[in-house]
């Protein structure tokens, strides 16, 4: 398998001076800020959170964050919206349809509480998922250095 420049870049990005623990918890946190809808303030939101806790890799929450582009981000929402609204007690009308068939704010707010509920179930859910599948590769890759 050959890499690619961009992912030996982002390898030695990730691997910079950082253990895999601190790899795999801004890689989780990226991910788990990536699935909240709260689109357009993804980057800005994992800016604060790497200057607030400096001691995560800042590549990884950066690309974690990539969850929330465009060819993922149909997904997360459609998820996080299911999620939400069955968490939530049941409307009687479907905002999301309600919201794009007539454009109506009120049906955009429905909809907006339980995508965000869902959005924050459905990133835990994932942060947890991301988290072993990044700190165990990276944990092998120190431990193959360490003996050669």
């Amino acid at each position: 398998m050959k890499i690619t420049k961009v992912g030996r870049l982002i390898i030695s990005l990730l691997r910079k001076n950082s253990s895999p623990h601190q790899i795999a918890l801004g890689g989780s946190i990226g991910v788990f800020i990536g699935c909240t809808p709260l689109y357009g303030l993804h980057t800005v939101i994992a800016l604060v959170i790497v200057l607030l806790i400096p001691r995560i890799n800042k590549a990884a929450v950066l690309l974690g964050t990539a969850v929330s582009l465009p060819p993922f981000m149909p997904v997360v929402a459609w998820a996080s919206l299911k999620t939400g609204s069955m968490v939530l007690p049941a409307k009687e009308t479907n905002p999301l349809e309600e919201f794009i068939t007539q454009l109506n704010l009120s049906s955009f707010n429905e909809m907006y509480i339980p995508l965000l509920i869902g959005g924050i179930i459905v990133g835990l859910l994932l942060a947890g998922l991301v988290y072993p599948s990044l700190y165990f590769p990276f944990k092998s890759l120190v431990l193959r250095r360490k003996s050669s």
